[in-house]
């Protein structure tokens, strides 16, 4: 026999742990001065290994033409790599460089991480399933930070919660929704300042959806001066004669403002 000759086991694994030490030092090269590269790999291996079977419970992996030709497999070292990073970054935020690399040293923080992030995986169907795979703008990816990464979860799965809801206020929660995406969509291209406008908005929708829901009688007027208000700003750039008489007999005569 011949012991040149590599076993056909021997050689895949010879040929997995190539695979292996390759994927790790691209992953490196990738989040490279967001994380130390060895402290990442750790970490990720680390999540890895605790999930095990069931990273396939929250990975579907599947090879049809469909995934193929939309190139949307999904790639879970990365999406693992990704969330350790942004858990991270958040736990380093105002820490000096020493006490990050004391936080990467001890064991107790190494084992909050995993367990944090093993959190978001088993979260991912409402979370980052949907995050795009290239930001607009390069920067920190702040959806995988662990308070927008939760908000938004609680939005998708709201939606769900909402979609056969027959309470005619949950229009108004989905609009709620609605605007907390598009901030959170903001914030994942890292088009900070834009995001605030929309959260302004939001909360002020969120009040008022409060009152409605405390006062339903009061719906179909709001419903009436929304109508107004669209009216107004898209179409006539007028206010109709209808909404002139009701405000001229509007109980607070002290305001003197026509937005609704």
């Amino acid at each position: 026999m011949n012991n040149s000759i590599i076993p056909p086991f021997n050689q895949m694994m010879l040929d997995l742990n190539t695979i292996n030490q390759e994927t790790n030092k691209t992953l490196k090269q990738l989040f490279q001065g967001k994380i130390n590269g060895s402290f990442l790999i750790k970490i990720k291996s680390a999540v890895m290994s605790e999930l095990d079977a069931l990273l396939f419970e929250y990975y579907h992996i599947r090879f049809d033409s469909e995934r193929i030709v939309k190139g949307s497999n999904e790639t879970i070292e990365y999406d693992i790599c990704r969330t350790i990073v942004g858990i991270h970054r958040h736990h380093s935020i105002f820490h000096t460089k020493e006490e990050i690399r004391s936080n990467e040293k001890n064991e107790a923080y190494q084992q909050q991480l995993i367990e944090e992030t093993i959190e978001k995986i088993k979260l991912r169907q409402y979370g980052s399933a949907f995050y795009r795979k290239k930001q607009l703008l390069i920067g920190d990816e702040f959806l995988y930070f662990p308070v927008p990464y939760e908000l938004f979860v609680m939005c998708m799965k709201s939606f769900a919660l909402l979609k056969d809801c027959p309470d005619k206020i949950a229009v108004y929660y989905i609009d709620i929704l609605n605007i907390a995406l598009s901030a959170l969509t903001l914030l994942e291209n890292n088009f900070l300042s834009n995001a605030y406008p929309l959260c302004r908005g939001m909360i002020e929708l969120y009040v008022k959806t409060l009152m409605l829901q405390k006062h339903p009688e009061v719906q179909e007027s709001y419903q009436k001066f929304s109508r107004f208000e669209i009216e107004q700003s898209c179409c006539s750039q007028k206010y109709s004669d209808e909404f002139n008489r009701l405000y001229a007999r509007r109980r607070q005569q002290s305001s003197k403002s026509k937005i609704t």
